[in-house]
């Protein structure tokens, strides 16, 4: 009698489905490892924006523009404390990466900037316009 069909081993079965969640856990864990980057690089950006807005501090010199060029299409969110102290600035940022824009970056804080804008401002170009801003009964 002859036997029709495939012969399959059971070595060969269990090395086929632990070779199958090798491979699954190893994408998974990439796909993390680049996630968390994602959250760093906004963050990094975010802190890089507030120091290049440091020239443009509110001060006795003229009116002043200047063009900010990023890397990478990012969004920048510009929040404020209407309750707390005058000149509170919240900056948050998120980039866009493999057609996917990545998680928002921890708040950075700075004080001192005062950013007029939507909610977020997105592009890889910025113009910003910085004008001197007189206190009333000086």
């Amino acid at each position: 009698m002859k036997k029709s069909g495939l012969e399959f081993s059971f070595t060969w079965l269990f090395a086929v489905i632990i070779g199958a969640v090798i491979i699954v856990l190893a994408l998974y864990a990439a796909t993390k490892i680049a996630g968390s980057g994602g959250a760093e690089t906004s963050t990094a950006a975010a802190k890089e924006i507030g120091i290049l807005l440091n020239p443009l501090e509110t001060s006795f010199q003229q009116d002043t523009t200047t063009t900010l060029v990023l890397p990478t299409d990012t969004r920048i969110y510009n929040k404020c404390d209407n309750f707390g102290n005058f000149g509170h600035q919240i900056i948050q940022t998120s980039q866009k990466s493999f057609n996917k824009w990545g998680e928002l970056s921890t708040e950075i804080e700075f004080e001192n900037k005062y950013l007029f804008s939507d909610d977020f401002e997105g592009g890889e170009v910025f113009h910003i316009f910085s004008k001197a801003f007189d206190f009333p009964f000086m």
